[in-house]
């Protein structure tokens, strides 16, 4: 099998969304900011503003990644891929926060494959089309 060079990113991103409990790109943005003021003692407001919006721009390839997975998930729904969608979430959102051990993968795709009665490469080829359209949307060179 061919390895993709944004394979393992998507992977992660993916697993990172779910673990964050699935945020839209506003709400993760707004935890990040909340998470830095609520830890500033200033009461210069204008000051608290400033590293509320600090903390965000230094947040921005995370908060940009999930804005890409958010969409991507958006986008398989409107199209028609809720299939997609699926086995997005049964192969990379079961457990997000355990390291992957070799092998899970495998036996997640098989397993979603019992049990909705699916080919196994027709399933990779869904997982691949959810990772290239994340690539796409978050920029990232395929």
């Amino acid at each position: 099998m061919k390895k993709e060079a944004m394979r393992d990113y998507a992977t992660e991103a993916f697993r990172y969304y779910a673990g964050m409990g699935r945020p839209s790109f506003e709400q993760a943005r707004d935890a990040v900011y909340r998470r830095a003021v609520r830890d500033v003692k200033m009461r210069d407001p204008q000051a608290v503003i400033v590293i509320g919006e600090k903390a965000v721009r230094d947040s921005m390839p995370m908060l940009l990644d999930i804005f890409a997975v958010d969409k991507t998930l958006e986008l398989l729904r409107m199209g028609g891929r809720e299939y997609i969608v699926r086995a997005v979430e049964w192969v990379y959102f079961a457990e997000p926060r355990m390291p992957l051990r070799r092998g899970e993968i495998t036996a997640r795709v098989l397993k979603f494959c019992t049990a909705n009665h699916a080919d196994e490469r027709t399933v990779y080829r869904w997982l691949r089309d959810a990772r290239r359209m994340f690539a796409s949307l978050r920029g990232l060179r395929m």
